[in-house]
């Protein structure tokens, strides 16, 4: 994988050129079962039942024409069992 910023587990790429989200965005938001976002550092992780990540991707537009960036933004969340 090519790029700076890259994600990857067990040192395998799994996505390039990642960039910080939008806005107040964070790469990871914790919540409660509530919905309450718990900040950066939730006092407890069992407290934790729903974690939602965010990521942005920034690539060269492939068009010499336009020129500039072209991004795309991605979320996802995970709601936990226990």
């Amino acid at each position: 994988c090519s790029g700076s910023n890259i994600i990857q587990r067990n040192d395998d790429c799994l996505v390039a050129n990642v960039v910080t989200p939008l806005g107040t965005e964070k790469l990871f938001s914790y919540y409660d079962s509530s919905n309450t976002d718990l900040g950066d550092n939730p006092s407890s992780l069992a407290n934790i039942k729903r974690i939602k990540i965010t990521f942005r991707v920034q690539e060269t537009n492939p068009n010499p024409n336009v020129g500039g960036t072209i991004s795309s933004t991605l979320s996802s969340s995970v709601v936990l069992r226990n």
